[in-house]
């Protein structure tokens, strides 16, 4: 079984950066109406949290759409109908190029003794918004982060998506069963992580 790649290219000093959204089709068949729903919805998130994101980034969900193998490998490439507009960063204090928020995906699955999970970064944050001074995110940034992702969620379910992780390493997709927000600062070491 197949499943979907959108790709949301990060443009900004140091940059750019890419962020893959990934989902499989739920019982029902996803068809370009849903591909094209779930991006308005993913810039949606993008444009709520655009209070953290320095105003020299932005971020741009794109119109390629991609099919991958369950093992990773391109199967086709689609064009989104209706592409959302770029979001930009309305943060203008202090940031650090590598440091911002990390989300952690559970999956519920267990290869060679060890859990399956993912992760995706929104690196750069602002630093005053987004963190106390001890470096441990602050309970606004954290209950909006949470609110955006769960709002996402929702959007994928609605449109007939299952969100995966997708796994170089083991060369396989798995469900996403839950996901948290590290209450800390995290570091991108690329800009591919």
């Amino acid at each position: 079984m197949s499943f979907w790649r959108q790709k949301a290219v990060w443009s900004g000093p140091g940059g750019p950066g890419v962020s893959h959204l990934d989902y499989r089709d739920a019982p029902v068949p996803i068809d370009d109406a849903n591909h094209t729903a779930i991006a308005a919805g993913w810039r949606a998130y993008f444009n709520t949290l655009a209070g953290y994101l320095p105003n020299e980034w932005s971020i741009a969900v794109s119109s390629e759409l991609q099919k991958l193998t369950d093992a990773g490998d391109l199967e086709e490439l689609e064009s989104l109908t209706s592409v959302p507009a770029s979001v930009a960063g309305t943060y203008s204090g202090s940031w650090a190029g590598a440091v911002g928020v990390v989300t952690r995906f559970e999956t519920g699955q267990i290869v060679n003794s060890r859990r399956v999970r993912g992760r995706t970064f929104f690196v750069p944050a602002g630093s005053t918004v987004a963190f106390d001074q001890d470096g441990t995110m602050n309970s606004t940034a954290l209950g909006d982060f949470l609110g955006a992702r769960v709002t996402l969620h929702n959007v994928l379910a609605a449109q007939n998506a299952v969100p995966v992780v997708f796994s170089p390493t083991h060369g396989a997709k798995y469900d996403i069963t839950g996901f948290n927000i590290a209450d800390r600062s995290a570091i991108l070491r690329s800009r591919r992580d």
